[in-house]
């Protein structure tokens, strides 16, 4: 508990009827639960009185600004018909000030019903969810409410019996926290509803498919455009204004995975300098193959996949069973040492490439740690990934080897189609492969609703960029359909992989550069 904040003194300037603020207040420390902590200015206390819920916001002298802040826009938000949490006191005095709300009664946070309700919906519930949500924005903005920072902790849901505007018996409510962050626009501009749509489609619906993204934004804009020509534009400055915003937030996580924080380890054993997700640390797993990577890597038990001058990666299992893949980079010689002193090693370039990879939900193995190795002063060594090893999952090139006379069946050209689209997702996101052989793409068997997941192998070349050029994705279609010629395969094949290419838009149109690669391609 905040302890500049001396609760004994607080004045009360509002207090519900048959509410004992005190006794609420008695309970932090004790049996009250402390749920979030911002520095030394704001805590949050879950406390049961009288099987009642309340939250207990703890404000310090600092924080002052912040509670006036909640406190107007508890008012305003009432005032406008916007839902929110029901205040029953606040007060202030003793070097701080204090916010009480009372639970809303049946609700879930917006991110646990994502992960959890919602996913097991069937098609029309996720698609009604989609509109009754567009509504709530649209009711929002419409009154001139903006919220800085609508991520899906700070809304809550609440499932609902009874007819909704599709005529459909259930429906959903949602009502706004975290009130500080909100802004009182009067009437919103255009600008100004695009730029917080924006903030809602980089925070809600980067895992939802192009057709319930569509259901969200047309129920958003009915009658505010004028036909679908002008939805579809609104859609594509959206989409392009999340994807600015995404790419340097990813940028900046990806820079954090290497200083360690909330979910990454770094450490020193021995002369290696160590880097892990903290999950992993924790649980010591990894433990015996950071100390003496190269006697897993070099020993009996390892299955080795490449052993070259410059790399041996291969996969290892660890003393729980778990199956990880381990990769080395050897030393390139004494030049390629003194050049380096003051860059990053490859296994550090890779670890933030495969960090990045996961932050855009683009399926590749997870990376889990990585090492170098420190001797005289800066200059390194080699140097380790460790990474999931995704077990039965056969390379591309296998499951093509594998057809008789090279005559695929409908599931094969659906795999090419499907291949298609998730490289043109991943070009989207700004993310360039650089060396999309058959061999670097696994096919792992009917885990996701009955299709294969497939994960892009190697990333050693990859590099990010907010868009990639023309040049870049010619030279990725032109080498993956290299390989469907190469492997005996003919125009079908390749007419498949690149009409799935294509059906991937994400709501926006190709530019004049992509349709001339499509009509050199033949698409």
């Amino acid at each position: 508990m905040i302890r500049s904040v001396k609760t004994n003194e607080i004045k009360w300037n509002y207090v519900s009827a048959g509410f004992e603020p005190m006794d609420a207040l008695s309970a932090l420390g004790r049996d009250g639960l402390c749920v979030r902590r911002l520095g030394k200015k704001r805590e949050v206390w879950r406390v049961e009185r009288q099987e009642r819920v309340f939250y207990v916001k703890l404000f310090s002298s600092s924080g002052l600004p912040a509670k006036r802040r909640e406190a107007d826009a508890i008012d305003r938000l009432t005032e406008l018909g916007v839902p929110v949490p029901v205040l029953v006191a606040r007060g202030f005095g003793g070097g701080g000030a204090v916010l009480i709300t009372e639970e809303v009664a049946g609700s879930q946070v917006l991110k646990e019903y994502f992960f959890t309700t919602f996913k097991g919906l069937p098609g029309a519930a996720r698609r009604r969810a989609a509109r009754d949500f567009a509504v709530f924005i649209r009711l929002l903005h419409d009154r001139g409410v903006m919220h800085k920072d609508p991520h899906m902790g700070n809304m809550l849901v609440i499932d609902k019996a009874g007819k909704n505007k599709g005529g459909d018996n259930e429906r959903l409510e949602f009502c706004l926290l975290d009130l500080g962050e909100v802004e009182f626009r009067g009437k919103a501009s255009m600008e100004e509803r695009i730029e917080n749509l924006e903030l809602i489609n980089l925070n809600y619906m980067a895992g939802l498919g192009p057709s319930l993204k569509y259901c969200f934004f047309k129920a958003y804009s009915e009658g505010l455009f004028d036909g679908k020509a002008a939805l579809r534009d609104v859609i594509e400055k959206i989409e392009l204004g999340t994807l600015v915003r995404a790419v340097k937030i990813w940028k900046k996580k990806a820079q954090r995975s290497m200083t360690g924080g909330k979910l990454f380890a770094e450490y020193t054993e021995g002369f290696f300098e160590v880097h892990m997700k903290k999950t992993w640390h924790e649980s010591g797993a990894l433990e015996a193959v950071i100390k003496d990577p190269d006697g897993f890597l070099d020993g009996d038990g390892a299955v080795i996949f490449k052993d070259s001058r410059t790399v041996k990666a291969g996969m290892v299992e660890l003393s729980d069973g778990r199956k990880v893949l381990l990769k080395r980079y050897n030393r390139k010689g004494s030049v390629h040492t003194i050049k380096n002193i003051f860059r990053s090693s490859r296994a550090s370039r890779v670890w933030q490439m495969s960090y990045g990879a996961e932050l855009r939900g683009l399926l590749m193995p997870e990376p889990l740690a990585f090492i170098e190795e420190r001797k005289k002063g800066r200059a390194f060594g080699r140097s380790y990934i460790i990474s999931e090893f995704i077990d039965g999952a056969p390379r591309l090139r296998d499951r093509a080897l594998e057809l008789e006379d090279r005559t695929p069946s409908s599931g094969f050209r659906e795999l090419l189609f499907r291949i298609g689209r998730e490289l043109r997702r991943m070009h989207i996101l700004g993310w360039y492969h650089g060396d999309l052989k058959w061999n670097n793409v696994l096919v792992r068997e009917g885990t996701k609703a009955g299709k294969d997941d497939i994960f892009f192998l190697y990333i050693d070349g990859s590099s990010v960029s907010a868009e990639l050029s023309s040049a870049e994705i010619k030279k990725e279609l032109e080498r993956f359909i290299a390989e469907i010629y190469k492997f005996g395969f003919g125009q079908a094949e390749r007419d498949g992989f690149l009409s799935g290419y294509r059906s991937y838009t994400l709501g926006l149109r190709p530019s004049k550069e992509l349709a001339a690669i499509y009509r050199e391609l033949g698409a």
